[in-house]
């Protein structure tokens, strides 16, 4: 066996090998690799999420009767106090964008935009005015600086920005 724990995020692309199962450990879960590239996140309040970008894994949590597969597009999170493994579908399309370096948004909000900007690069964005936070984005960034996001966010919307290192607090009018 390969056998792997993981505290924290981490990104595994692995390919079968009947012979030598690969097998990650996070918390209180078992993810048993099937041929896949995968993202285990054990980083959020004691629960573990497995989410699949391409392939297929078995999940297998401590406490829990069945395992759950997964395959492209799905999710699966198991926290610690529960018994159960949560199956979903993968609703943020930037849960690698992190490791590619590629954000997408499609009317996304700008609080959900600064959520991925603090997820993938650490930067927090506040809004003085907090109807900013409704103004909707559509815009792909293939491998930019985060400095460049803020300042293209900031003319697309007319919004002034105050930056101390990486925390930006943006201000102007709501978007209509």
């Amino acid at each position: 066996q390969r056998v792997v724990e993981l505290e924290g995020k981490a990104f595994f692309d692995v390919a079968p090998d009947k012979f030598r199962p690969f097998i990650v450990k996070a918390n209180d879960v078992d993810i048993r690799v099937l041929g896949t590239g995968f993202l285990v996140d054990e980083t959020l309040d004691e629960s573990t999420s497995v989410s699949v970008d391409h392939g297929k894994v078995a999940v297998i949590a401590e406490n829990v009767e069945s395992e759950v597969i997964l395959i492209k597009g799905e999710k699966a999170t198991k926290s610690a106090d529960a018994a159960i493994i949560r199956k979903e579908s993968i609703d943020d399309q930037n849960f690698l964008s992190w490791s590619t370096g590629v954000l997408k948004f499609k009317n996304a909000e700008l609080s959900e935009v600064a959520s991925t900007l603090k997820d993938v690069y650490g930067w927090e964005l506040d809004f003085k005015n907090k109807k900013l936070k409704k103004c909707q984005l559509t815009a792909t960034f293939n491998k930019r600086k985060p400095q460049d996001i803020v300042e293209i966010i900031a003319a697309t919307f007319e919004m002034q920005f105050e930056q101390n290192k990486n925390n930006v607090t943006f201000s102007g009018n709501a978007c209509d």
